[in-house]
């Protein structure tokens, strides 16, 4: 059955003297602060797992206050005990090609959560997105070995994990040492991008309207278009991006440059690009412009201030976004996966 240190009473914490009234706290953290008061424990209270105790001795006319060092307990409990597991405040949701294990599985508010990928094999953990129970992003941070943390919020937390083929650098273009090399990777196991040809991404090559919305769409999962009617003379039904203008236009990401022309050769400006991308991620601006060359009246502001806020972009400077400058197929691969991955 469950054991408390030898005994179901109160776990001994070694002898105390003087003093005045004593309280004691219990924690699955081995330190004497932010533990839980030891009140109302019956048998079944606590899940099995390795606890700590320690006591506060109140301050006294003669005595001064102090805190006791830690004293280990376990709870532990065997089959046919009158216990019934806790429901986890962590919903996983189920996952292709892999699976994802939470630490612990039924934290408190405010508890680091640590959450192990497991991939199949020759898969690889891409994108691990947390939810509170009203549906909001709650940060996530990934670590260099390989797993995700985040603090668990209040009601619970639901956990969605992406796991991707892994494909290898297919570009003879494209380095390890370059900023965009992990986005273009992504990228290419995303099925966003194929490259320019089998063994070049042509990073510096400038995107057009057409590409810039294809890449959208697909990051997007390549949604089906409900307007069965393109409202561009410009675009045919049988050019590569004409779903994706279609979807574009009809979730309010572009208007096309007037009522039926949408340009798809142009070649698209940073300015122009990350709004498109602002545009379909769906949010709110936050945050304040560090740049000299966006203006509060530039159609593009907002989705500068977002990017910069998201740390989807840095700029070309210090001070500068460049928003007339030609989008590269790097900048703009770079912002879509900053902003799948904020």
């Amino acid at each position: 059955g469950y054991t408390y240190g030898g005994t179901v009473s109160t776990p001994s914490i070694g002898a105390y003297s003087g003093g005045g009234k004593v309280t004691y706290y219990y924690s699955t953290e081995n330190k004497t602060t932010g533990g839980t008061v030891w009140k109302g424990i019956t048998g079944t209270s606590l899940d099995a797992d390795t606890y700590y105790m320690y006591a506060v001795i109140a301050e006294t006319d003669n005595y001064n206050g102090y805190t006791t060092a830690t004293q280990e307990f376990v709870v532990s409990y065997e089959p046919g005990d009158d216990y019934d597991a806790p429901t986890p405040t962590i919903n996983i949701i189920p996952s292709e090609h892999g699976n994802v294990v939470a630490e612990p599985v039924t934290p408190n508010p405010g508890q680091t959560v640590i959450l192990t990928p497991k991939p199949d094999e020759g898969y690889a953990a891409d994108l691990v997105t947390v939810t509170d129970k009203n549906g909001n992003k709650v940060k996530v941070t990934k670590h260099e070995d390989g797993t995700f943390s985040f603090t668990e919020p209040v009601g619970g937390a639901t956990v969605r994990t992406d796991f991707l083929k892994e494909m290898g650098n297919p570009f003879v273009d494209v380095h390890e040492e370059d900023y965009f090399y992990d986005p273009v990777i992504w990228a290419v196991e995303k099925g966003i991008t194929e490259g320019t040809d089998k063994t070049h991404f042509s990073p510096e090559d400038p995107c057009t309207r057409g590409h810039v919305v294809t890449f959208l769409w697909r990051a997007a999962g390549c949604p089906e278009p409900t307007m069965k009617q393109c409202p561009f003379v410009d675009v045919d039904e049988n050019a590569y991006y004409y779903k994706a203008v279609l979807w574009a236009y009809e979730n309010g990401i572009t208007n096309g440059v007037d009522g039926s022309h949408f340009a798809p050769d142009e070649t698209s400006t940073r300015g122009e690009s990350l709004t498109f991308l602002y545009r379909t991620m769906g949010v709110k601006t936050k945050g304040s412009n560090p740049f000299k060359d966006v203006k509060s009246e530039d159609y593009y502001y907002d989705a500068v201030v977002w990017g910069y806020a998201e740390s989807v972009t840095n700029g070309t400077a210090k001070d500068s976004f460049s928003p007339g400058a030609d989008c590269q197929r790097e900048h703009l691969i770079t912002f879509l996966y900053r902003a799948y991955h904020m």
